[in-house]
């Protein structure tokens, strides 16, 4: 048997994950072809894909093991392609030609101009968990059989096709019966094996010694050029075609030897992945741009703010404040037309008033008035121009939140809607409508004008019921309120509207503990661990639920993993102790409420716990100190009268 071929054997005895550490190219790839067919011939569901960026764009090593899987999926589990109708949408462009999604969001359909909101920065990991769990329900109904996925190229895939392979690995590889090889350069097999620390399955490695093959055969410009060219003229029409073949057409353009042509295929792809959320893998096309955008200020504006708007963008939803500053730093103020001077104006009164971890709010609301003047100069149409007030003017109300001027906030709002109604047509500006109402519901939230928020949330949701974000908000207010229904039907339907996110399964499994239904409230919190293990409001909602069902096993458990999670926890240390008590475990639990007396020691309740466990322990002086304790501590309290009995019987023995 060759060293292959033993590799191989190694991998599909049992779930497991291999980093395969080999020079990258034919060779390689043409190894890992020879495995998924071996694998197939021994009845495995195989999948080879190159995850390199470069090649074939963000999606790499998602986009092909999607579109080889469809023919499949509408064969053996359709409704599948339904139900993740969204993630799919995102993945495969092609797929737009033949479905539409259920659910979409102005954000979505927004016009360019009107698009007031990007999406939040964990949308694309949202997509990657929505597309783990499509993949594991198709598992169920699909033939028996392992599953084998060899990723080409996986130190060369963007962050959320890594996050998705590796999330894939942890959630799923077990239950599965999943086998995944990650094919990496000689040196990348290191860092890789420290994020696989807490693989659930075996993790193996191999460095296999492959020669590098021959070059590819070198393209001359002017038949570069000729691919190029015909390449545009392909996609010029087609907005999937341009999506699918932007990686072809940035190398071809490379090879041309064409700067300006390359230039603004580059831009394009930047847009196209900035507008999509991928931040950071967008960072990959948008920073080679930086050096060169300074000499369109005059000559090509719309450009110019194309490629620092998305930089700005990318770097805010990236909480990378210093690249802000760096970035405006480097901006020609004087160069750019007033409108543009408005907008960059409006980044930097974000910057200091929401990214910064101190915000500056006079140094914000400066700019904000700034980039009003601005407006006021620039050459812009009667609605553009209302409409661009009223935007700065949600800034403002921004700021003045946060300087605790609430009800100033809410007037900015208010009036800026008034204004939109009474300026724009109908039909212009309905994502920054919708913007303004929540804008309006978080404030009022805050200042716990209940009802009046649920009204501005309700009407949000009429204009955008899309939007899963609007429906977990409203949903948290009608559970403060008391109105566990209502709460549940609209927890019920953002997670309906989206890809899974923990928050709406945390928040949905409080509401449904608060109405006793503890099973239910356990299957939440449950899947919001599943997603995120670290979620401690999922850990404790679900260590109390176990507590309430008796489950005192389960319960410790997740006690232990939020105080591993965050250590300085008193009232969790108590709780945690109060289990130790009840199955006798006495330095345990002594042990916990020290340390919750240490971290909380004016909390009365915990000195008259730790009483119970050191008379228990025979060590009554200790016991008698700390019920003296609580009655000083408390001295209206309920208890008192029976706290005082328990302590005559500690001195009297």
């Amino acid at each position: 048997m060759t060293p292959s071929s033993e590799i191989l054997s190694t991998l599909l005895a049992s779930p497991s994950v291999l980093v395969l550490e080999a020079e990258p190219g034919a060779q390689r790839q043409a190894l890992l072809k020879q495995w998924r067919e071996e694998a197939q011939r021994q009845g495995a569901r195989a999948w080879d894909v190159s995850c390199d960026m470069d090649l074939h764009g963000p999606w790499a090593g998602l986009r092909e093991l999607f579109a080889t899987s469809v023919p499949a999926l509408r064969e053996e589990a359709p409704e599948l392609l339904t139900r993740h109708d969204y993630e799919l949408l995102a993945v495969l462009p092609t797929l737009r030609r033949e479905m539409k999604a259920r659910y979409t969001t102005l954000t979505e359909g927004a016009l360019s101009h009107e698009r007031v909101r990007n999406y939040p920065a964990d949308r694309v990991f949202r997509i990657s968990q929505g597309l783990i769990n499509l993949m594991a329900a198709w598992r169920q109904r699909a033939p028996r059989g392992p599953w084998v996925i060899l990723c080409d190229a996986f130190d060369r895939g963007g962050t959320l096709v890594q996050h998705f392979y590796l999330e894939f690995l942890r959630r799923r590889a077990q239950p599965l019966d999943l086998r995944m090889v990650l094919a990496v350069a000689p040196g990348q097999a290191e860092p890789l094996l420290k994020r696989l620390s807490r693989s659930p399955v075996a993790v193996h490695t191999s460095r296999l010694e492959l020669p590098p093959g021959p070059p590819p055969s070198p393209v001359s410009p002017e038949e570069a050029l000729r691919h190029a060219e015909a390449l545009e003229a392909q996609v010029k029409d087609d907005a999937v075609e341009q999506e699918m073949r932007l990686p072809e057409l940035l190398r071809a353009w490379q090879a041309a030897g064409l700067e300006d042509r390359l230039f603004k295929t580059r831009v394009t792809a930047f847009r196209l992945a900035n507008h999509y959320g991928l931040y950071e893998d967008a960072l990959r096309y948008g920073e080679p741009l930086r050096d060169q955008v300074q000499r369109l200020a005059r000559s090509d504006p719309d450009t110019y703010w194309t490629v620092l708007g998305n930089l700005f963008n990318s770097y805010s939803a990236l909480r990378a404040t210093d690249r802000i500053l760096d970035l405006a730093s480097q901006v020609d103020v004087e160069a750019t037309a007033p409108h543009l001077r408005a907008k960059l104006y409006y980044t930097l009164a974000m910057l200091y008033g929401r990214f910064q971890a101190k915000p500056d709010l006079a140094r914000a609301e400066h700019y904000l008035y700034l980039g009003l003047e601005e407006i006021e100069k620039a050459s812009l149409s009667d609605e553009n121009r209302a409409f661009t007030r009223v935007f700065n003017r949600n800034g403002l109300a921004f700021i003045r939140n946060r300087q605790g001027r609430s009800e100033e906030a809410i007037e900015l709002c208010r009036t800026g809607l008034e204004q939109l109604e009474a300026r724009l047509k109908p039909d212009q500006h309905h994502l920054h409508r919708s913007v303004l109402l929540y804008n309006i519901a978080q404030v009022l939230a805050g200042l716990g004008s209940d009802e009046r928020a649920i009204e501005h949330y309700s009407a949000a949701i009429q204009m955008d019921p899309g939007y899963s974000e609007y429906f977990n908000e409203r949903g948290c207010l009608l559970m403060r309120n008391g109105r566990g229904e209502e709460a549940l039907a609209d927890f019920h339907q953002a997670i309906e509207l989206s890809p899974p996110y923990a928050e709406v399964h945390i928040n949905r499994g409080q509401c449904l503990r608060a109405m006793g239904r503890m099973e239910e409230a356990v299957a939440d919190f449950s899947t919001a661990l599943d997603l995120e293990p670290s979620r401690l409001l999922a850990l404790l909602g679900r260590a109390q639920s176990h507590e309430e069902l008796g489950r005192t096993e389960e319960a410790l458990a997740d006690y232990s993993a939020a105080l591993a999670l965050q250590p300085a926890q008193p009232l969790v240390l108590a709780n945690r102790a109060s289990l130790h008590y009840a199955r006798q475990q006495l330095p345990e639990a002594l042990a916990d409420l020290n340390a919750a007396i240490a971290l909380a020691p004016t909390m009365a309740d915990f000195y008259t716990n730790r009483a119970l466990v050191l008379a228990e322990l025979k060590r009554r002086e200790e016991a008698a100190r700390d019920l003296h304790t609580y009655l000083g501590m408390a001295p209206a309290a309920e208890d008192r009268a029976s706290v005082q009995q328990r302590l005559d019987a500690l001195l009297a023995a």
